[in-house]
């Protein structure tokens, strides 16, 4: 978590930083599922009212299936990040998305809970 965007927990945001479905399971709802899976923990366990991405700039297919998720991207958040692709670290830039999350959406878990949102 990083400490651009201040929150009700110090600081910290619920992000999600990488987002992988193999090819042959995409344009089924898998990735929807996972974020709706992220989105269930950071309201309910976490009791935050924010989930944030973070997106490479040149990823469009990316950008818009986070957008058509209710995604916004946020202005002068854009920064650089290191990452390493088949033994070759590159500086890539990344956008910062943020959804609002309706708190009514997702009952409040208890930490025992949290396991069988993961399952």
């Amino acid at each position: 978590m990083d400490n651009i965007i201040s929150s009700s927990n110090g600081g910290r945001r619920a992000t999600i930083g990488v987002l992988c479905v193999d090819a042959d399971y995409r344009r089924n709802g898998v990735a929807s599922d996972l974020v709706d899976r992220c989105e269930r923990i950071v309201s309910a366990t976490w009791g935050e009212n924010a989930v944030y991405a973070e997106v490479e700039a040149g990823n469009g297919k990316t950008l818009s299936f986070f957008q058509t998720a209710g995604f916004v991207k946020l202005q002068d958040c854009d920064k650089v990040v290191t990452v390493r692709r088949r033994n070759k670290v590159e500086a890539i830039p990344h956008l910062l998305l943020s959804k609002t999350l309706d708190a009514s959406k997702y009952p409040v878990m208890n930490t025992t809970a949290t396991s069988q949102v993961l399952r």
